[in-house]
């Protein structure tokens, strides 16, 4: 039986991996026709194709592939296009930084799109962090756990890099609280700040639901006003986290850190269509939810049937 069950699982391991790489593979979308068959039949077999929680894993990635590579909701050639957003964004900037409301971003140096990692579709631009909002590294002058100073009669809410870690995209615990001592050597994040680990965990993210600090082992985005929130942001890091080099220059140097998620290359969709992009993958991640819930009850149903037959024949003898 356990031969027979290593072979069937072997067997439906390969078959569901090479229904995804269909789906994930560059240029899948060339063919709609070819990418709407491969895509039906995953989603007929979708039942067959994930009977363990590592399936789960794999078919959430491959909708985060997809969503950020223009492949998981249709375009809409009347959306405005992304470029245009992008420089509506920089005059904002501009005016800010005029008016004394913020500092002038450091130069980027224009972006080389032959070391984009795929072609985007029509509408969609490629652009980074420090474009498109506030982006920088926590503060900590005193390392948090060195200090207990800093924290007493704390109402300050502090995360590090383990809140992060645990978020699973929105961060609702803190590790500890800042007093007014504390947090005049840190910085106060706003709430929807998205959190980006550099430290420890590489690039784990979450999105805060409340106002905190994090030290310098966190980098924080806040989106430019344009933007109704970080989700879609935070849809792409966890898409790119497994090959996030892929998306730097390869003259970055190439380990995590602030200079190098400055030059990562974002893939911009026209904001209407990143608005059903984040829409369509929440609903997606839902039902996976839905499917991890239900394989758990059925794994726990079949130990119980087992552990009762077993002890039925236990009794027996």
């Amino acid at each position: 039986l356990e031969a027979a069950q290593a072979d069937r699982e072997g067997r439906r391991d390969r078959l569901a991996a090479a229904s995804l790489h269909r789906l994930n593979q560059p240029g899948a979308a060339d063919d709609p026709q070819a990418f709407r068959e491969h895509a039906s039949f995953h989603l007929e077999h979708l039942p067959r194709l994930t009977t363990r929680p590592e399936h789960i894993k794999q078919l959430r990635q491959t909708i985060l592939n997809l969503a950020v590579r223009g492949q998981l909701v249709p375009q809409d050639p009347n959306d405005e296009p992304a470029s245009e957003l992008l420089k509506r964004i920089r005059t904002q900037k501009r005016h800010s930084v005029s008016d004394g409301k913020r500092k002038r971003d450091p130069d980027l140096p224009a972006i080389d799109f032959r070391e984009a990692p795929f072609n985007l579709p029509i509408g969609w631009t490629w652009a980074r962090f420090p474009e498109l909002g506030t982006f920088g590294r926590g503060k900590s002058k005193h390392r948090p756990r060195n200090e207990p100073s800093l924290f007493d009669g704390g109402t300050h809410l502090l995360i590090q890099t383990g809140d992060v870690a645990r978020s699973k995209g929105i961060i609702t615990t803190y590790t500890n609280m800042y007093n007014e001592f504390g947090l005049a050597q840190s910085l106060k994040w706003p709430k929807g700040t998205l959190c980006i680990t550099i430290a420890a965990n590489i690039a784990d993210s979450g999105i805060l639901s409340f106002d905190a600090c994090f030290p310098d082992s966190v980098v924080g985005f806040v989106p430019a006003s344009e933007f109704p929130n970080a989700r879609y942001f935070e849809y792409f890091i966890r898409t790119a986290k497994a090959n996030f080099l892929e998306f730097a220059p390869a003259t970055a140097q190439k380990n995590i850190n602030l200079e190098i998620l400055n030059a990562v290359l974002i893939p911009l969709p026209p904001l209407a269509e990143q608005h059903r992009i984040v829409a369509k993958v929440d609903e997606l991640m839902a039902l996976c939810d839905r499917l991890e819930a239900q394989l758990a009850t059925a794994q726990s149903a079949s130990r119980r049937l087992l552990e009762s037959v077993l002890h039925q024949a236990l009794s027996d003898s």
